[in-house]
């Protein structure tokens, strides 16, 4: 019996706590500008990590990690459309499958060049730091922090259903040399992600890194609706707040790459296999197959604007330097009007009075 109430408590202590909702900081809705001499960028650490001196290290490794692909990015993406028409059994059939492949490299001169604006740990354990990145303005230095993230995604249909299977593979691999010692600290995290379904693999030096195990939820940093068009990409945020914005980042990454196409090249191809008659037994008759394949390459500089939480994903703001526009979300909106309502019947009152006062005179 004894046994069985520990079992309920257990599996009631653990619904408690996928059941709690984690707040975010504000300041991280709406991020400082950059300018010629600076940029801005943000980490987190892993949720609920015992070891408070890895959660920071993990934390700023990340940030600065963000801090140098920000600075200067070469961007490579390549996409293929495959599409099979086919009939079968006199049904018309047709089967569809987009892959894309993606690869961003980056690299700057990292010595004590940053500042640690804000620190600050939520609910969930989770460490948040906003990083100020001073990049070396001197010509030839030796660049000692090496980045490269290498992504896949594919969507594709499955037996004629109409209904979308999505997978999203993204690979982030640091290298921090001290350029006296030659030694070199190097990072790993992968994550997949198939129909929302997110497996993590991490290390850290030689460290491997247990990855969250919980499905965590967020508080909402937006009153009621979110403005998509204001967000460059989205990611679920089931497993903390680095796995969805390493995830969101990279994909805003590959979205503003497609738009800025200065070195492009496209491949179309179509093949059809025919028979003249429709074959019974088979149950087959034209097959048309094609694939367009699109590639790009583009050197970028970037700024991050800020993220927003809405039903438990991510939303996240990047955009190409200098291209970054003023930015308002429901709150804010929400906030001027209440201090516009109340200013409003404080004035009436104030009249109201005066009127008052000035009859009894």
């Amino acid at each position: 019996m004894q046994r069985y109430i520990s079992v309920l408590l257990l599996i009631f202590i653990t619904n408690l706590s996928f059941a709690q909702n984690h707040q975010t900081p504000d300041w991280l809705q709406d991020l400082p500008y950059n300018t010629s001499e600076y940029i801005y960028a943000i980490g987190f650490s892993d949720p609920k990590m015992s070891d408070s001196i890895l959660a920071k290290n993990l934390a700023l490794n990340r940030a600065l990690a963000i801090a140098v692909m920000v600075n200067q990015s070469q961007v490579s993406y390549a996409s293929d459309f495959y599409e099979a028409k086919s009939e079968e059994h006199r049904w018309y059939i047709t089967k569809e499958s987009f892959e894309e492949f993606g690869k961003i490299k980056a690299s700057a001169y990292v010595n004590n060049n940053y500042e640690i604006v804000k620190s600050e740990t939520n609910s969930n354990g989770e460490l948040i730091i906003l990083l100020k990145f001073f990049p070396s303005q001197e010509k030839g230095v030796e660049h000692n922090f090496n980045i490269e993230i290498e992504y896949y995604s594919q969507v594709f249909e499955l037996s004629n259903t109409r209904a979308l299977e999505h997978f999203r593979n993204i690979m982030l691999n640091t290298c921090w040399t001290n350029l006296k010692t030659k030694d070199s600290l190097k990072t790993y995290y992968e994550l997949s992600n198939y129909n929302n379904y997110i497996n993590i693999k991490e290390s850290y030096g030689t460290l491997e890194i247990e990855a969250p195990r919980f499905h965590y939820n967020y508080k909402p940093s937006l009153a009621n609706k979110i403005d998509f068009k204001d967000f460059s990409s989205y990611s679920p945020l089931q497993k903390g707040l680095w796995q969805s914005y390493l995830d969101s980042y990279t994909q805003s990454i590959f979205n503003i790459n497609k738009n800025h196409s200065s070195k492009i090249g496209t491949i179309q191809d179509e093949f059809k296999r025919s028979k003249n008659t429709y074959d019974s037994q088979q149950g087959q008759g034209q097959k048309t197959e094609s694939l367009t394949r699109n590639t790009l390459r583009n050197t970028l500089n970037f700024e991050l604007g800020g993220i927003e939480i809405y039903n438990n994903y991510l939303y996240n703001r990047v955009y190409l330097q200098n291209k970054r526009p003023s930015y308002s979300n429901v709150n804010s909106s929400q906030i001027k009007n209440e201090n516009s309502n109340n200013a409003k019947d404080k004035k009436s009152k104030e009249w109201f009075f005066k009127r008052w006062f000035k009859k009894k005179s």
